[in-house]
């Protein structure tokens, strides 16, 4: 099954994206013309993607749950795991899999509250070296293979707008609705890692799970999940505005 995702993500992506794109995506080379944000850009997108998640947090907790569902299915993955199916919600999720050991499962299930921020740290980095086209393509791939194992209707909806809606941004790179737009997508998975974090710090899920399978109070879990979501956040500020230079 997952031999058929990769497939057919891969053939998507092959004849979705322009042939620039396709070229950083698979060879890793990037478009001669691509810039850093610089701080004007990185602060103007910041402010942006607060307004936008204090506003319309409900949009946030959505993309949330996508990344969240999507990190348990790719760290299982990952371990030998199979996932059979991904419920998406607008405000909760549910990753169905195989049984596994608990050695598998506390990764598992916390790499739920800190796949957010992971994947808006990976933006970031990519961002930092101009790869505005890798953040949004490689999330459309990503959105696409969430899909594949989405089997509920608002889920299904609501991936396929959101990875719509990232592949019309990204397929003219050439003008400035894909920067900002990168930019803003990746300040959201930081800022939504970070709120949803705070407020499942206690009650989350996972975390009553993994208290209940290690002893570790659930309070703890949480901490670990606030901590994680905000270092990601100052650093990944730090390297979008360039105030911390990553070498080539």
């Amino acid at each position: 099954m997952a031999g058929v995702v990769t497939s057919v993500v891969t053939n998507l992506v092959a004849i979705a994206a322009p042939e620039p794109v396709t070229a950083v995506l698979v060879a890793g080379t990037p478009p001669a013309d691509s810039v850093p944000p610089g701080i004007s850009l990185a602060v103007g997108t910041a402010l942006v993607s607060l307004v936008v998640t204090v506003v319309t947090g409900w949009l946030v907790d959505a993309v949330v749950v996508m990344a969240h569902e999507g990190s348990h299915a790719l760290t299982a993955a990952f371990l030998g795991i199979p996932v059979h199916s991904i419920k998406i919600g607008a405000t909760e999720g549910g990753t169905y899999r195989s049984s596994a050991g608990a050695l598998s499962t506390v990764p598992i299930k916390m790499a739920g509250y800190l796949g957010p921020s992971a994947f808006g740290l990976l933006g970031c980095i990519a961002l930092a070296h101009g790869r505005y086209d890798v953040v949004l393509w490689g999330s459309v791939v990503l959105l696409v293979g969430l899909l594949a194992f989405t089997d509920n209707m608002f889920g299904w909806i609501a991936v396929t707008l959101i990875a719509v809606g990232l592949a019309a941004a990204a397929y003219r790179p050439s003008a400035p609705l894909h920067v900002w737009v990168g930019c803003c997508w990746t300040w959201v998975l930081l800022m939504g890692g970070l709120r949803t974090a705070v407020g499942h710090r206690r009650g989350g899920m996972d975390h009553r799970s993994l208290q209940e399978m290690t002893l570790v109070p659930a309070g703890c879990w949480g901490g670990v999940s606030v901590l994680f979501a905000l270092a990601t956040l100052a650093f990944g500020g730090f390297v979008m505005t360039g105030a911390v230079q990553l070498g080539n």
